[in-house]
């Protein structure tokens, strides 16, 4: 039978469209089982949300956890108790971050990363909050700032879980939008493969088509993220390795590899015993079957030797899930931490050596306290601070350079044979400066240095029979500037000694230095001490010659041998009161002075501590000050001596015997000086200087008032003869009789007068007595101004009185004390006649104490300051036409009454003013 060619057309349409049935249904078969691993690798790769979703709930459970620990810290009393939950707080926080990390570095889309970015903002502002209520939870009057603080933080931690609530749930969202897309896919799958099977074959290809490239998509959105998620492992600092049940790694980034020394790609299928070192390798398997076990995180920390150095890992290890939240391997992330554990255990070591620095300060502050007392605390410190068996101290002889043992004895404990008896042990220095064996090491190279194998050491010369065993050694030179001045050496720690052992027993050198330093300045300053104390006794011998020749030369009259008596005295009160002041000036400064020296200018020994040395010298003795120092710095004489005047802290200049000597202070050049107070030996000089001028001038007055005695007397006789015969002549006329009586009475008066001037010469040349009787003052002042008025008038001279009312009355010689106002009104007067502005005389009386004080002051130019001292010396005047005795017999008058005469500056007028101070109570020359 044949066949049409229109049905052998259908026939093979109809095959040809079975086949393409077939075909179809085959391709659309193929594409929804790819679809299904697809789907199932992208569900693998988007687990990454149920990831998130649970470390946002274990961070929410761990936040509850802190904030109930910072809640209860507010009612603990006991540090320790606040100690142990800042601890957990610590630990706790940790696991946080950890749990922050895995969502940083998971979750997916910029809204979530900008949620995990706020969370982990808020959780380091909650962190501040935390550490404010720790530093207030000791104080416990503080508990209602605590209060406060505990109710921000627990808003601050309600705002933090509602954070992490909202990552797991927008986490939660991602799987279910990824599940929804999946179960589309599958449904439309289903839908077109059912309904337009047979009857929409072109359809169905475009379905096929469609789902093909939307699986594709996918594919390449799988792709896309598992870039993103390799790049974002690689980027991490922090190891991280996945492992499944059996222990073999599936995957490993870069940092992971390299600290193993491998490539990434090198540690896949390998387990932990392939790849991990014997140290480490129990505690990870240990720690991976925890985990898979238990499903919950575990943090730990372990240490692993590399490359001759111990590092510190902090590890976290979490349960791998898989799309059925069955646990089908470990993640591990571990931080490498040795930096924070060294810094933890550098803080450690200085605390320890600043405690025991500390306690060195009482030894090397201390009065009473010796080199051996210092010596014995640096060692115990050495002991502790480098936990060994045995150390010693020892110092340099600076006269010989042998090294002296302070400790050793004390070292040697029963272990060794020496005689701990015996003197302290010397090391004798070698030649060229050289020292021997391994204690010699560090002080011929002058660096510390430490050996565990002491018999192997290029300096090792044994130890000697009967010697403690050395199982290992460590020694510090002790330098005090450029110079050796000792050693520190410790032996036998269990452990042996590392570079972190050199440290502490450096700083104890330095103090051990401070303390040889102090102990060298003692001794110098006890040496000069002593030659001081020399030259006191020699400078006394010299003042006890001088007054002997003091005692020849005044040997003559009343007045001088009183004068001698009072200097006898004076001067062996200075003898026997002499007291040396000590100072040590550097750099201009006083960088030392003794209680005798701060004594002399009236400071405290602290306040002259920095102080300008040229501060406490006269302004008019700074030049030749200045010009000694140069001559003692530069070596222009060994002891430069010089009598100069200072400046008290109430501005009171005095006489200063000062004597330099250029000494090394420091390693720097100083000058060590000493001071002896000479001011009242310099009164007495200018005293007996005045009273020899009196005493010549006593002598004058003597021969002038004998000259004319002997005419005046003659006078007188003549006088009373010639009333007596002219009275016996009767003719004479009444008036001219009593003319006559007039001149007589007026020639006698005029030869009393004479007589009365003569009688007060004499009286100068000689020790007067002064009849004193209670004169009123203010009455005497008024009596001299108002004879004195008609020349103030004449002269435009006001006076300006300020007497104190009700003033005490005062023992006096009325007709002295008026004399000696009226000389010092007329030196005024005469002062003011010379000059063209305002003329003004200022007198004031007041009593203070048991003292009358009368002040006597001009507007005039005033006596210049180095006149001052002067101004009172007989035959010293500034007049052209005066003989320099008025103020002299003031002085005398004053001395006499028991007073004292001072002249000065007024300032209110602006000239002289002189002070009269008279005692109440009888003193002085008087009966």
């Amino acid at each position: 039978m044949t066949s049409h060619p229109e049905k052998i057309i259908a026939r093979k349409l109809l095959g040809g469209f079975t086949v393409l049935i077939l075909l179809f249904i085959s391709i659309t078969y193929y594409f929804y089982h790819q679809t299904d691993l697809l789907s199932g690798l992208a569900s693998t790769i988007y687990k990454h949300p149920l990831v998130v979703s649970n470390a946002a709930l274990e961070g929410k459970n761990l936040v509850t956890q802190i904030h109930r620990r910072v809640t209860g810290i507010a009612v603990l009393d006991s540090a320790d108790d606040i100690a142990k939950v800042s601890a957990e707080m610590d630990e706790l926080e940790l696991r946080v971050h950890g749990h922050l990390d895995i969502i940083t570095q998971t979750i997916l889309g910029e809204e979530g990363l900008h949620l995990a970015r706020e969370t982990r903002e808020s959780f380091s502002d909650w962190g501040k909050l935390r550490q404010e209520v720790l530093l207030l939870a000791g104080d416990g009057r503080r508990k209602a700032e605590i209060a406060e603080k505990t109710s921000a933080c627990a808003d601050h931690a309600d705002r933090l879980e509602e954070k992490m609530q909202a990552i797991a749930a927008y986490a939660r969202n991602k799987a279910s939008d990824f599940n929804s897309q999946a179960d589309t896919i599958h449904a439309k799958l289903d839908r077109f493969s059912s309904i337009y099977l047979a009857t929409a074959i072109l359809l169905s290809i475009m379905i096929a088509l469609v789902t093909i490239q939307r699986v594709l998509a996918l594919e390449r959105k799988s792709f896309q993220n598992m870039n993103l998620l390799k790049a974002i492992l690689e980027g991490i600092d922090d190891l991280i390795h996945v492992k499944d049940a059996e222990g073999r790694w599936l995957l490993a980034n870069t940092a992971a590899a390299e600290s193993l020394g491998k490539k990434p790609e090198e540690l896949i299928g390998k387990t932990n015993r392939d790849l991990l070192a014997d140290e480490i390798l129990m505690q990870a398997d240990v720690t991976d079957r925890q985990v898979m076990r238990s499903g919950e995180p575990l943090s730990f920390e372990y240490k692993k030797r590399e490359n001759g150095f111990t590092q510190t890992y902090y590890s976290k290890k979490t349960a791998l899930l898989d799309e059925n939240h069955e646990i089908i391997g470990v993640i591990n992330v571990a931080r490498d931490i040795s930096n924070k554990a060294r810094f933890h255990a550098m803080l450690e070591r200085e605390l320890r050596i600043s405690t025991a620095l500390s306690s060195l300060f009482e030894p090397l502050t201390g009065p009473g306290n010796t080199l051996e007392t210092i010596t014995d605390k640096i060692q115990e410190q050495a002991l502790q601070l480098t936990y060994s068996e045995f150390a010693y101290v020892s110092s340099i002889d600076p006269a010989n350079g042998d090294l002296i043992g302070h400790t050793l004895s004390k070292m040697r404990g029963d272990q060794c044979e020496l005689n701990p008896a015996d003197p302290p042990i010397v090391f004798k220095c070698g030649e060229g400066g050289l020292y021997r064996g391994l204690w010699g090491y560090s002080l011929n190279t002058r660096e510390p240095f430490f050996t565990n194998s002491p018999e192997t050491h290029q300096s090792s010369a044994g130890a000697p029979a009967g010697h403690i065993p050395i199982k290992n050694f460590i020694s510090v030179p002790v330098i005090m500037g450029d110079e050796l001045v000792g050693q520190i050496a410790a032996a036998n720690k269990s452990t042996g000694y590392t570079f972190d052992d050199i440290a502490p027993l450096v700083r104890l050198g330095e103090y051990f230095a401070l303390a040889l330093m102090r102990n060298r300045a003692e001794d110098r300053l006890k040496k000069n001490q002593e030659e001081l104390e020399e030259t006191v006794r020699q400078r006394t011998a010299g003042l006890a010659v001088a007054n002997e020749k003091l005692e020849r030369e005044i040997a003559e009259g009343r007045l001088k041998t009183y004068a001698l008596k009072e200097s006898e005295h004076k001067y062996s009160t200075l003898v026997d009161n002499t007291i040396i002041g000590i100072f040590i000036v550097q750099d201009d400064r006083i960088i030392y002075a003794n209680p005798r020296f701060a004594r002399i200018f009236g400071y405290s020994v602290d306040e002259l501590s920095g102080m300008d040395f040229a501060d406490l010298i006269h302004p008019e003795d700074i030049a030749k000050f200045n010009e000694d120092i140069i001559a003692a710095t530069h070596g222009d004489a060994e002891t430069v001596e010089t009598l100069q005047r200072g400046i008290t802290r109430d501005k009171n200049p005095r006489w200063l015997d000062i004597q330099r000597t250029v000494i090394s202070y420091n390693k720097k050049m100083a000058v060590l000086g000493n001071v002896v107070d000479v001011t009242r030996r310099k009164e007495l000089e200018h005293l007996v200087s005045i009273q020899d001028k009196m005493t010549s001038l006593g002598r004058v007055a003597a021969g002038i008032a004998h000259e004319l005695r002997n005419p005046l007397s003659g006078m007188n006789i003549h006088l009373t003869n010639l009333e007596r015969l002219a009275l016996r002549f009767d003719d004479i006329e009444p008036e001219t009789r009593k003319n006559l009586t007039r001149i007589i009475d007026n020639l006698k008066a005029a030869s009393g007068k004479i007589e009365s001037v003569v009688k007060r010469v004499y009286d100068f040349s000689k020790p007067s007595r002064v009849n004193l009787v209670q004169i009123d003052v203010n009455k005497s002042i008024n009596t001299v101004i108002d004879i004195s008025s008609t020349t103030l008038r004449k002269s435009d001279i006001s006076v300006i009185r300020r007497l104190e009312e009700n003033l005490p009355p005062c023992f006096s010689n009325q007709n002295l004390f008026e004399q000696l106002l009226m000389n010092l009104l007329t030196n005024a007067t005469q002062v003011l006649e010379g000059i063209d502005h305002e003329r003004k005389i200022l007198i004031t009386s007041h009593s203070l104490d048991d003292k009358i004080i009368i002040r006597v002051a001009d507007s005039g130019p005033g006596i210049k300051e180095h006149m001052r001292d002067k101004i009172f010396d007989p035959f010293f005047t500034s007049k052209n036409d005066g003989l320099g005795i008025g103020l002299s017999i003031c002085y005398r008058i004053v001395q006499d009454h028991g007073g004292e005469l001072t002249v000065g500056k007024s300032d209110e007028l602006g000239g002289a003013e002189f002070t009269i101070t008279l005692p109440l109570k009888p003193t002085g020359n008087i009966f």
